[in-house]
């Protein structure tokens, strides 16, 4: 092995540092651009609600085992330590939107710490910090850590036992604190979400078996196995005692039964859903990966030579994701996001030798016009929003400033680089859409709903025909202090003692009619219509104002009160 001389070694460690301090900064800036997302209900996924009715009725109940659905029936669909992160965060921060999903983001912003650590036990320091960028730029990390769902925080403790066994196999380190995380970090996985935690021990402890010099049983540690064993099946034991054995059959039809159940006509289409969606949920840069791949192809072979073991880990990984998840009924391409840190870090690697190759003119035409296409549709959100908003003026005068500035800082000052450039744009683009936009275009009654409830002191609301998400944001926003009732159409008989309805423009008439008078309109949801045709959309931009568009769509819900004696109808 041939030294380096000292000028080498300090212009390398000056390069490591330098990519330290870059991810760190790339890490504030994703933490800092999704932040005031979280207290918004535009962004609000339905199942959100599972963990955060639970969360609640643990801190108003104390028990802490157990959750449950806002019916009262228990569900033990999911471990128990997601319900108990929100139930912390309630505890320092108090119960509102905020507080369930701080937690998450926290949990974004540490994987991709952990994708810049792999990365660099994978291909080294300059690999790790475009790895981490491609990761905070990519949509479904952005989707997932901004709600109050376990998938994040799965996949944070899946990279983090993954990095504990990286160290141990690739590196041969010995000390206890990669046991620790390679095995503890597993047990939390599986107290996040369930089997799948398990994975990262059996994978690696297969691909140690594999690898010449490697002494698979230095991999295991008795007393960091028994404490990880312990942490990981702790809540299983303790619902199994208190709730019997109908607790962990719930639980197994939730992981494996109801997975494999139907036609397995669909592990073929799970099978083109997952490799095609691997190409769409990375874009874009697993199109100029493969760009790399066609124009580079003696360099990618090089770099699969001279990292043979680690391309392989890297591959091995994500197969078992995939074989994993096509033998289930149910496609959801977020599940795949345990494979991304390391899918980043090879992308990354594949990157770098374009960014050296034949490559690097056709990388630089694409980042050129990325940040182009950038300036263009922050122009155009400003023409849109001088028809429809200003919320929606101000972010695109964000994106068009920003693409400005990252065009000026590649092509004339050569102080940042490409790559890095792109992932920026990305992550502004995300930010700007759901802080400016998106809370232009819906409005949930929710926030409406609750002011007006507590502001005549509370009462039993009654919900019909209301979408689920927003019960389940209105018990968030009022920290569990109103008592929902949910009625259906062919029922109206359960009205005694509700002072407060939430209905759709369908029950309007028949509830005023029943001793109820409407107090507010609060929120819309849109339905399905006819397409907008061309010419409607040039009048209305004639006139100046879009919003008669978007109203054509909406289906608007109403807070009705009790009509109290003597006051009439």
């Amino acid at each position: 092995m041939v030294s380096q001389n000292p000028i080498e070694q300090v212009s390398r460690l000056n390069e490591e540092v330098n990519a330290r301090k870059a991810a760190f900064l790339i890490v504030l800036i994703y933490f800092l651009a999704f932040l005031p997302l979280l207290p918004r209900t535009s962004y609000y996924r339905g199942d959100e609600r599972f963990y955060t009715d639970a969360a609640i009725r643990m801190v108003q109940t104390g028990d802490y085992l157990t959750p449950y659905y806002h019916t009262g029936r228990v569900r033990f669909r999911k471990p128990i330590l997601v319900y108990w992160i929100i139930v912390a965060s309630y505890k320092v921060f108090g119960i509102s939107l905020f507080s369930s999903r701080i937690p998450f983001l926290v949990a974004g912003c540490l994987v991709l710490f952990f994708t810049y650590r792999i990365t660099s036990v994978l291909f080294g320091e300059r690999e790790a910090l475009l790895a981490s960028a491609i990761l905070a730029s990519n949509m479904t990390v952005f989707h997932t850590s901004i709600r109050s769902h376990p998938d994040i925080i799965q996949c944070l403790f899946l990279a983090m036992s993954l990095y504990g066994f990286m160290n141990l196999i690739l590196r041969g380190e010995r000390s206890s604190h990669y046991h620790w995380l390679a095995y503890m970090g597993a047990a939390l996985a599986v107290a996040s979400k369930g089997g799948l935690g398990l994975l990262p021990v059996a994978f690696s402890l297969i691909f140690a078996s594999s690898c010449k010099g490697v002494r698979v049983r230095e991999l295991f540690k008795g007393k960091v196995i028994i404490t990880s064993a312990a942490v990981a099946l702790f809540w299983f034991v303790a619902i199994s005692f208190k709730h019997g054995e109908a607790a962990l059959r719930d639980f197994f039809l939730d992981q494996v039964g109801e997975r494999l159940s139907g036609s397995k006509i669909y592990i073929l289409e799970n099978a083109f859903l997952y490799l095609g969606g691997l190409l769409k949920e990375l874009m874009p840069w697993s199109l100029m990966s493969l760009i790399v791949l066609v124009r580079d192809w003696d360099r990618v072979k090089g770099l699969y030579l001279t990292k043979k073991k680690e391309v392989l880990l890297v591959a091995g990984w994500y197969l078992s994701i995939f074989a994993i998840f096509a033998l289930s009924n149910i496609q959801r391409a977020r599940y795949f996001l345990p494979t991304y840190p390391l899918l980043g870090a090879l992308l990354a690697s594949v990157l770098m030798e374009g960014e050296e190759g034949r490559s690097s003119k056709a990388l630089r035409m694409i980042e050129r016009w990325v940040l182009i296409s950038g300036m263009v549709g922050g122009g155009l959100l400003i023409l849109l929003g001088a028809l429809l908003d200003l919320r929606v003026v101000v972010g695109g005068m964000i994106i068009l400033l920003g693409s400005v500035a990252l065009y000026r800082a590649l092509f004339q000052r050569g102080h940042l680089p490409g790559l890095l450039a792109v992932a920026l744009l990305g992550i502004v683009g995300f930010s700007v859409i759901h802080n400016f936009l998106r809370p232009v275009i819906f409005a949930s009654p929710a926030p409406c709903v609750v002011r007006e409830v507590l502001r005549e002191g509370g009462g039993t609301v009654a919900v019909l025909d209301l979408p689920d998400k927003y019960r389940g944001q209105i018990n968030v926003l009022s920290r569990g202090r109103i008592r929902m009732k949910i009625l259906t159409g062919n029922d109206l008989k359960g009205l005694e003692g509700v002072r407060f309805i939430v209905t759709s423009h369908a029950f309007l008439d028949r509830l005023i009619g029943r001793g109820y008078e409407l107090r507010k309109v609060c929120g819309y949801s849109y339905r399905e219509g006819p397409p907008l045709k061309f010419k409607e959309v040039i009048r209305a931009m004639a006139k100046g104002d879009l919003s008669p568009l978007f109203c054509r769509f909406r289906e608007h819900y109403y807070l009705l009160t009790e009509v109290r004696s003597g006051q009439g109808k």
